[in-house]
């Protein structure tokens, strides 16, 4: 597993706050660590740097800053190159290339503090999207600006300029949040007063390809410490190594005229022991002649594009020589082959996503594609407190969910015995209501919550 952290520790010059930095990058086995705010004038930033990133490589943005040096990136050698495409007082752009071959776009953030300063930063991220075009890319660090009001505990009901620009720039580079645990206000506001302010200002965002490349990357924002703003940790479980994945069943396989043989097959082999157990084994039996199914025709996308080339090929062929039967032979094979293709990728794609909306032909554009790495990487639980408040994370998730299951289903309890279980019930509604509760809904309701729905 690769980390990846971010974190605006408001001044890096006093050796406890390079001591605090030195210990986030040990305990969380940092390769990448971008330090924001830290204060540390030019003439200091090579000691403070060798002091904090010990046979580490670090480079920064100092040349681009009036006063101080703002994002400060230090980088073990060992695990990836960092090559720095461009950079200004409020972004650094880089290419992240790791030694096992994989390799992304990273932008490190720290955002002015007034919003018209920041326009020149949503003006930078705009022109690097048309730079980085398809590749992956994640931005992290401080945007001095949240997306909506619920992510503020002030008791403002108004979308400020800044959050107002900060979202239209989200939507312009086309960036959603990585799936993230730990603490939701990733600032703290410490006023002299008892009312203080939490926000979440400090993100960590990604582009679809991001996601597709990356499907378990997951952030943790961890307390704050001696700073007001949490440490950010990307966790990169894809790039240290892909592990055996699980047996999965495609429900499209149930189609294939093999289907029914290779389940008669299963079935009929001898098997001694427990009834569960002869059903056990001869289920796991069958998972090889399953995956012989499923791959029969090679991978479902690939063969759709292939056949989709095929076919357009031979359309092309047939339009120059109509009159060539053996063209029409195959052009009638080959988009029987491509219809085919296309149900069972769409049956494919609606056991994974588990979207209705697939029904009505939505199977085979972009956007039904992102949705499904989107729910992948929502629905994924990368990290979890267990009952001593320990942060557990990758393997060791599923066991905190056994442990607690096993100690709550096993704990014996005393209840009393119900004599009359409607007497649960004390109040009901009228048949008429219940009946009103079901009625139909018409076109005019359908449409009438879809133009509620806003932007």
């Amino acid at each position: 597993m690769v980390s990846i952290a971010s974190w605006n520790i408001r001044g890096l010059n006093r050796i406890p706050k390079q001591q605090e930095v030195h210990e986030v990058v040990v305990s969380n086995r940092l390769s990448v660590f971008a330090i924001l705010e830290s204060h540390v004038a030019l003439s200091k930033l090579n000691n403070v740097c060798n002091s904090v990133f010990p046979h580490w490589s670090w480079t920064s943005n100092s040349n681009m800053c009036a006063i101080g040096t703002r994002i400060i990136l230090g980088l073990d050698p060992s695990v990836a190159q960092l090559m720095v495409v461009t950079a200004t007082d409020q972004v650094v752009h880089c290419l992240l290339s790791f030694h096992c071959g994989k390799k992304f776009y990273v932008s490190f953030v720290y955002a002015a503090n007034y919003y018209i300063q920041c326009r020149q930063l949503w003006r930078d991220l705009y022109v690097h999207k048309q730079f980085v075009g398809d590749h992956p890319w994640t931005i992290m660090g401080d945007f001095n600006a949240s997306l909506s009001l619920e992510e503020s505990t002030a008791s403002s009901s108004n979308v400020t300029i800044a959050m107002r620009e900060f979202q239209e720039c989200v939507d312009a580079i086309n960036m959603a949040d990585v799936n993230y645990s730990g603490l939701h206000y990733s600032w703290n506001q410490r006023p002299n007063s008892k009312t203080g302010i939490l926000k979440k200002i400090d993100r960590v965002m990604a582009n679809d390809m991001f996601i597709g490349d990356f499907p378990d990357a997951y952030v943790i924002f961890q307390p704050y410490r001696i700073s007001d703003h949490s440490p950010m940790v990307l966790k990169l479980p894809d790039v240290s190594g892909s592990k055996p994945k699980p047996f999965k069943f495609g429900n499209f396989v149930v189609h294939n005229e093999a289907f029914q043989k290779v389940v008669k097959d299963g079935w009929g082999v001898e098997v001694h022991g427990h009834l569960m157990f002869r059903v056990v084994k001869r289920v796991r039996l069958m998972k090889k002649a399953f995956r012989k199914l499923m791959w029969s025709k090679g991978n479902i996308h690939d063969r759709v594009t292939k056949l989709r080339a095929e076919l357009d090929s031979t359309q092309v062929l047939l339009d120059v020589n109509p009159d060539s039967v053996p063209l029409r032979l195959a052009e009638k094979n080959k988009l029987q082959e491509f219809n085919e293709a296309l149900i069972e990728e769409e049956r494919f794609l609606k056991q994974k996503a588990k979207v209705e909306w697939l029904r009505v032909g939505d199977s085979n554009c972009s956007y039904f594609h992102k949705v499904v790495k989107g729910r992948k990487n929502r629905n994924h639980i990368h990290a979890i407190f267990d009952n001593n408040d320990n942060v557990v994370e990758g393997d060791g998730v599923a066991n905190v969910f056994t442990q607690h299951y096993e100690q709550f289903l096993g704990m014996a309890a005393n209840y009393d015995s119900i004599d009359d279980p409607d007497s649960l019930f004390t109040s009901r509604i009228s048949s008429v209501k219940a009946v009103h509760m079901v009625r139909p809904i018409t076109s005019q309701e359908v449409r009438k919550a879809m133009f509620n729905i806003g932007r």
